[in-house]
């Protein structure tokens, strides 16, 4: 179903959050496994990146008007296209 680049140049970008109980490892191996995911989505797009936003919780491109630490990390994850 999904064909790394099939997206063509079309820039990707694929956040993740960051924040997880590592000594959880339930919580760490979903951790792994969302990360390996994302990884593959970032890979339809021959200009796709994955970017892990530290500290963030699950939800936080929703919660981004009324929690600026998260913005800020967002912000930093972008950074390197500029």
């Amino acid at each position: 179903l999904f064909q790394p680049g099939m997206l063509g140049d079309r820039p990707l970008i694929v956040l993740t959050h960051g924040r997880f109980d590592p000594s959880d490892p339930l919580d760490a191996l979903g951790q792994a496994q969302g990360i390996a995911l994302h990884q593959q989505a970032a890979q339809l797009s021959k200009k796709g990146v994955q970017r892990v936003v530290e500290g963030s919780g699950h939800k936080f491109m929703i919660s981004l008007p009324t929690n600026e630490p998260d913005a800020e990390k967002i912000l930093k994850s972008f950074k390197f296209i500029q």
